[in-house]
């Protein structure tokens, strides 16, 4: 990931890892098994920098977020049974939502075809009476479908009477994690003199003991990659709940996948590789849900999942790195374009890390590789027309703290407010330098989002 080198040089005040972080480093092959991660877009960055996501601050200090949901306008709960009472019909709800039906409203089958008045509610069950002139049938509404509330009948003199209802929002909450990580370093473990001639000097005379000055550059490096890969799991996999550790709480927040199964997202746990036609088929809830013209659907996808995809989908129009709300972005992508809308394929560093999760499924493919992340591209709206963004990224501003990651030279400093701040090296014979995150994604509502997740 090119941008982590970036959050470990300028800031340090150490002056002598400060120095040594300015030469390059010679001995790739001491960081070899980090290679991929190392040239790795991580899902995080694509989050924060590709597509645009808002940034809040989040000052209380127990970490929790709190966002409101409005329930949709409409009305429409499943029926699980049906049963013709005089001219009329009961319809038992499978959910207690009966009363949430006002009077007076007609209510719809599921293709708007037959419709009675509502004249009676109960937590389960709600009476429909038929329209004038008109009969009900108990095969006019299907068990298993679904009883959607229509228009409200307004008197032609007193209109005024008619009963309003009153929204009632729903609270989520969601919890911001803080994320460490930490390397200790002695003190000669600084390089007093030029890094390169150093090594050269030891090859020379078979005295590698300097070499060991090289592992301040690569422990800062390292460094950084561990905080984004934990950062990156707890994206995706993260489950939400307070832990205790060694007493204290600790909090992890709501990942992805935890989100799009729980916030009304499409979520599909399987043991089945994708095929090109269930992936059609999935794609396109997404553009259905919201009204699918001139939309993109993003695919952060692992390879497996890809090459199946490719391999039945020959032959729909393919464009490299054009078509896309990611074109410039600097990732390499893949557009379709189907008659819904484009399709963007992303290939996802942590589903293709071969160092990690390496695990295979029925198939003998790593189960990650056969799984993919959905993102609906368009934004939603408020009732003002304002965009709402489906993922939203919060940080901790407790103490006057801002984004990102900070580096810290000793465990935990902060000033008298509880921010952040650079110290000197400790007086001992030695220092820990470290990096702190308190951020979070939240996704408050998962609709436009999905995932396909091979087991």
């Amino acid at each position: 990931m090119a941008s982590q080198n970036a959050q470990v040089q300028g800031a340090l005040t150490l002056a002598a890892a400060q120095k040594l972080l300015t030469r390059p480093n010679k001995f790739q092959w001491l960081n070899s098994l980090n290679q991929f991660a190392a040239n790795a877009i991580s899902t995080v960055e694509i989050m924060n920098n590709k597509l645009n996501i808002p940034m809040f601050p989040c000052d209380t200090g127990d970490g929790k977020v709190t966002s409101m949901v409005l329930p949709p306008v409409d009305l429409s709960i499943q029926i699980s049974g049906i049963a013709k009472v005089g001219n009329n019909l009961v319809i038992t709800l499978a959910e207690p939502k009966g009363e949430y039906f006002r009077f007076n409203f007609t209510a719809l089958n599921d293709n708007g075809t037959k419709k009675g008045i509502v004249i009676g509610r109960s937590p389960s069950t709600v009476t429909l009476a038929p329209l004038a002139g008109q009969t009900l049938a108990t095969t006019d509404f299907e068990q298993g479908g679904y009883l959607n509330e229509g228009t409200q009948l307004v008197p032609n003199r007193a209109s005024d009477k008619v009963d309003g209802r009153e929204i009632m929002p729903d609270l989520v909450y969601d919890l911001l994690p803080i994320y460490r990580a930490n390397r200790f370093f002695a003190r000669r473990d600084y390089s007093t003199s030029n890094f390169v001639q150093e090594v050269m000097i030891a090859a020379k005379n078979g005295d590698y003991a300097g070499v060991e000055a090289g592992l301040v550059k690569l422990q800062l490096n390292d460094m950084s990659y561990d905080l984004m890969k934990q950062m990156e799991k707890d994206f995706v996999f993260g489950e939400y709940g307070v832990q205790t550790i060694d007493n204290q709480a600790a909090n992890t927040p709501r990942g992805f996948l935890q989100a799009v199964r729980d916030r009304g997202g499409f979520a599909n746990d399987t043991s089945t590789v994708i095929t090109f036609q269930k992936h059609i088929d999935t794609v396109q809830q997404f553009f259905q849900s919201y009204n699918g013209m001139a939309q993109e659907v993003i695919c952060l996808a692992g390879a497996g999942y890809m090459s199946r995809v490719q391999t039945g989908g020959q032959s729909y129009k393919l464009t490299a790195g054009k078509n896309s709300i990611l074109e410039g972005s600097g990732i390499g992508f893949t557009t379709v374009e189907s008659i819904f809308g484009n399709i963007t394929y992303v290939p996802l560093s942590l589903f293709n890390d071969p160092n990690s999760f390496k695990g295979l499924g029925s198939q003998g493919t790593r189960r990650l590789s056969e799984s993919c992340l959905y993102i609906t591209v368009t934004k939603m709206k408020d009732y003002n027309g304002n965009v709402v963004s489906p993922i939203q990224k919060y940080y901790g501003s407790y103490g006057g703290n801002t984004s990102g990651i900070k580096l810290t030279a000793t465990n935990g400093i902060v000033d008298g407010n509880g921010k952040f701040v650079m110290n000197s090296p400790s007086q001992i014979d030695g220092s820990v330098l470290g990096q702190v995150c308190e951020e979070t994604h939240v996704i408050p509502n998962a609709q436009p989002l999905g995932y396909y997740m091979v087991d």
